[in-house]
């Protein structure tokens, strides 16, 4: 891990696996991703986290998702892991500009933190462009950019206001109709109270996905 003035910089890799389905007889569909992040320059645990999730269209454009995950924190001084609790809201809107998809994402965050006095919560906004790479949208380009905003101040929780920003560019290749893997890089800046020095983090991204609809 790098510090600069200000500033303390680290390489992650962040590895994802997605399982994806179909309700039978209905639109609405469900996942659940398994994610594990190492820090350190790559070296050493930081973080593991399941994530189920419902995802329910209302129409070609707006897409709600509903969902909850357990993320498991390993200190970097200690035996202690810190468990969070979260229930997660999506509002997506989508749409096409020629061969490009532009989507808007809002989430809310209802966090559960060991030790935290009340429930944290927070709101991310992101941007997001795909555009495919050939005609049979077997490869497309993806960039996106996510802002995160603490809405409350818990006792021994997160500070409110700004918190995260990600910037994130990556490949996404479908090898089947089931079967698809990205590729990417993602710039993430982590605001942190004082005495802390903030966070750059570079992450090497790498996630599978494996939709038994066949998208």
């Amino acid at each position: 891990m790098a510090q600069a003035q200000g500033l303390v910089e680290d390489f992650q890799t962040w590895t994802r696996f997605t399982l994806r389905g179909r309700f039978t007889g209905t639109p609405t569909r469900w996942g659940i991703e398994v994610e594990n992040r190492l820090r350190n320059g790559s070296r050493e645990e930081r973080q593991f986290l399941v994530r189920p999730f419902v995802i329910l269209p209302l129409n070609d454009r707006i897409t709600v998702n509903l969902g909850g995950a357990s993320f498991f924190t390993w200190p970097r001084q200690g035996n202690n892991i810190n468990v969070e609790t979260r229930l997660f809201q999506d509002f997506i809107y989508a749409f096409n500009i020629s061969d490009l998809t532009l989507s808007q994402r809002i989430r809310v965050d209802e966090r559960w933190i060991e030790a935290a006095s009340e429930v944290s919560i927070r709101l991310r906004y992101r941007l997001q462009l795909q555009e495919p790479l050939d005609p049979e949208r077997r490869w497309l380009f993806n960039v996106s950019d996510e802002l995160f905003y603490n809405l409350n101040t818990p006792i021994n929780g997160p500070v409110g206001g700004f918190e995260q920003n990600r910037i994130t560019a990556s490949f996404i290749h479908k090898l089947s109709p089931q079967w698809s893997v990205e590729l990417g890089y993602q710039g993430n800046f982590n605001n942190r109270p004082t005495p802390q020095l903030d966070q750059f983090d570079h992450d090497l991204l790498l996630y599978f996905t494996y939709d038994l609809a066949g998208r």
